[in-house]
């Protein structure tokens, strides 16, 4: 099982996660990025990886 978590002390807000992995990332109302889910499907793990790499502030982590 894999899990993605955001530190919501280093995001930012800048919303990169959401544009790659709509399915599993959400920034909320106060700017803040949020899980969608509680386990990440297989299929999208890519786009998960890929959306922490991107991250500016290296907010996300998977385990």
């Amino acid at each position: 099982m894999t899990r993605a978590f955001v530190d919501a002390q280093r995001c930012h807000g800048h919303g990169r996660c959401e544009i790659i992995a709509p399915q599993v990332f959400a920034v909320g109302d106060d700017g803040i990025s949020q899980i969608l889910v509680e386990e990440i499907d297989p299929t999208d793990l890519a786009d998960v990886q890929e959306a922490g790499f991107s991250c500016p502030e290296q907010a996300i982590t998977l385990e």
